[in-house]
Parts: C-alpha cells; structure tokens; sequence
C-alpha cells in the first residue's frame, strides 16, 4: 500500500484489482479468460500421418493441448507427434 496524498484512492483501485482477480476461481469465468487468452481456433494440424483441424489449446514446454470441435475433452501430444500445418 503506498503512504501518499491521496493514498485512498490507490487503495480502492488495488481493491477492486484483487476482486477482479479472484473473481478466475470461479470456473466459468476462468474458462473464458483461459480460452480469450491462450486458444487458437480453426488450426491446421498434422496429426500421426492424418491432416485435421483442431484448436491449439495451450503450448507447452514438451507438449501442446489439442481439442476437436466434437470432443468435450482436449488431447496432450508430444511436439514430435504433431506437425503445425501452415495456411
């Protein structure tokens, strides 16, 4: 917290902040942030020898999370299993 003129309303701003933030332990929510920041749509994938198109969601260090339109679940692959397919 800051000691300054004022300081009430850099209180009430880092308030309202800290709700904002916890407002992402509410799934819903979170699931929105989560697939505005890191989902990408509608990518060409190179899967195991077949070409599809999935949504990339998340990249990781070793791995990346693909998830098929119709699936309600998201699949982990290895880079070395997947190819990214430009358009």
């Amino acid at each position: 917290m800051l000691y300054l003129r004022g300081s009430k309303i850099f209180d009430r701003i880092y308030i309202i902040l800290i709700l904002l933030f916890a407002t992402t332990f509410y799934q819903p929510i979170a699931m929105r942030v989560g697939n505005f920041l890191f989902t990408k749509k509608n990518q060409n994938i190179q899967v195991l020898d077949t070409n599809v198109t999935m949504d990339i969601l998340y990249k990781g260090r070793q791995s990346i999370y693909l998830k098929k339109p119709n699936l309600s679940r998201a699949v982990k692959y290895r880079y070395n299993e997947i190819k990214l397919l430009e358009i």
